[in-house]
């Protein structure tokens, strides 16, 4: 609710894929639903503190779908209005705009728009006052402009700016502490946020702003734009994390860079990171030391440039480590127990979403079989990990999700270490609760120049560690042919 939100998507009753797709161009992508197009918009996030660095995917929807002319009567207006109360960071247009030196503009931001079940549309949207704001006065304003576009504040909370002059003599000590850890004496000053601040009396929210970091380049959907993530280290427990970014599809890019604390180590690890409708981005992580496999979930708010937060996976097993993260689920010294993990435990999750806040895990593991968790709360929180019956052979899995549908690359093979062949797709119409075979991608007892047979399998012929990707209708998958070529293959379902 707090972002400028970076995608957002409507679906067309009665309108095809195909009637629907010239209407909508960069920006945008069309598929086929069950009962019409279902359009896609790719924007930019940004706080609602400072939201000019985004681009609202709901004002891009809303006002490609008003300009379309595939809309009639109430649908029609109902997407006028959407654009018309988006189309304004600052309140300018419902007559708000206020600005002051010391706390800069007021901010209106529409984070949240939703189809309810009566039919209605539903916006939800997020002000930070500037102290030269009159809040009645304010409050007037906007309920009169939103009723003259057709809606009706249901709801509407306001609390006063929260706000402690620079030459406070706390704000002075801190600033001091900054500048005697970090060498560097900067000017503070004051941006919207700190929402706890409300309601603890005589609180300050203090925290660097990094402003070396205000130079790296965003990443402008659809314009080229990459960040490369990876590690550097001799050993993976020593991993850290640098990056590096195009705005030109790769044909030039910044400088590398270590990506700075908290988040030193975070960040990707081998499977893409998940994109989210509160405007932040979950990157798939593990932690692996010689004696236990950990999985977490990183988290960003600006496309994987800072990694200020994570949040772990609780393992079944996770006794092991002497830090468990649920007491409930130390089970990893009773075999007999649901869900015990053999080994070391788990890692390299693939992420999806079944709808806003609810996210799944699959994660690899040395137990022989996959296992799963999920999380009500945009992943900050997950449930412990718990065994789905698919085989793993403790190798890389990956998984797309395509008009509905759950496409989950993996080899279908029970063990740790086992063999990595064959490599297949199994597809779920269910969310993940079932899994049937969809495509073989390759099925090869033998490597040809590998003769003889390892302890403990049965095959010399490797495919494995698959990445599996969605666009357009299409699945795009790559992996390891017989460890020595890369195969790329389109499949369309």
């Amino acid at each position: 609710r707090n972002m400028v939100p970076p995608h957002a998507r409507a679906a067309l009753r009665g309108i095809s894929a195909e009637k629907a797709a010239p209407f909508f161009g960069e920006g945008f992508t069309v598929t086929q639903g069950d009962e019409g197009a279902v359009i896609t918009a790719q924007g930019v996030a940004a706080h609602a503190a400072a939201p000019e660095g985004g681009k609202s995917a709901i004002l891009m929807l809303a006002r490609a779908l008003a300009d379309s002319g595939l809309l009639t009567g109430q649908s029609q207006a109902a997407m006028e209005g959407v654009a018309q109360m988006c189309s304004d960071y600052y309140g300018a247009n419902a007559g708000i705009n206020r600005e002051d030196p010391d706390t800069g503009k007021t901010t209106m931001v529409c984070g949240v728009a939703k189809m309810l079940k009566n039919g209605k549309i539903s916006l939800s949207l997020d002000c930070r006052l500037s102290l030269a704001s009159d809040q009645e006065a304010d409050k007037a304003a906007y309920t009169a402009y939103a009723n003259s576009l057709g809606f009706t504040v249901d709801q509407l909370k306001s609390t006063p700016p929260v706000y402690m002059d620079k030459n406070d003599p706390r704000v002075q000590r801190l600033t001091d502490l900054y500048a005697d850890f970090t060498g560097q004496r900067l000017e503070p000053y004051t941006m919207g946020g700190g929402t706890y601040s409300r309601e603890l009396t005589r609180s300050l929210t203090f925290g660097p702003g990094f402003p070396d970091l205000t130079a790296r380049p965003d990443l402008p959907a659809n314009h080229g734009g990459a960040r490369l993530i990876f590690k550097v280290g001799r050993t993976i427990p020593e991993w850290k994390s640098w990056t590096m970014t195009t705005s030109d599809g790769g044909v030039t890019w910044t400088k590398p860079a270590p990506i700075p604390a908290p988040g030193e180590s975070c960040g990707p690890v081998r499977n893409k990171p998940l994109y989210l409708s509160d405007g932040s981005m979950l990157a798939p992580d593990s932690v692996e030391t010689t004696q236990s496999w950990r999985p977490r979930i990183d988290m960003s708010c600006d496309y994987g440039a800072t990694f200020p937060a994570f949040s772990w996976i609780p393992l079944p097993e996770e006794a092991k480590a002497g830090r468990p993260v649920n007491p409930a689920s130390q089970n990893a010294t009773r075999p007999d127990l649901p869900d015990y993990i053999t080994g070391k435990g788990a890692i390299q999750p693939t992420l999806w979403t079944s709808g806003p806040g609810k996210i799944h895990a699959l994660l690899r593991t040395s137990a022989g079989y996959i296992f799963r968790s999920d999380s009500e709360d945009f992943g900050r929180t997950w449930c412990t990990a718990y065994n789905t019956g698919l085989p793993n052979n403790n190798s890389g899995i990956d998984l797309a999700k395509l008009e509905g549908k759950l496409y989950l690359a993996c080899n279908p093979v029970n063990g740790d270490w086992a063999d990595r062949t064959p490599l297949v797709i199994l597809r779920s119409d269910n969310g993940g609760k079932t899994f049937s075979p969809f495509v073989t991608l390759e099925d090869q007892l033998m490597d040809p120049r590998i003769p003889e047979i390892r302890e403990g399998r049965r095959t010399t012929a490797e495919f494995s560690y698959p990445a599996i990707v969605a666009k357009s209708g299409k699945l795009h998958v790559t992996y390891t042919f017989l460890r020595r070529q890369i195969v790329y293959r389109e499949i369309t379902p």
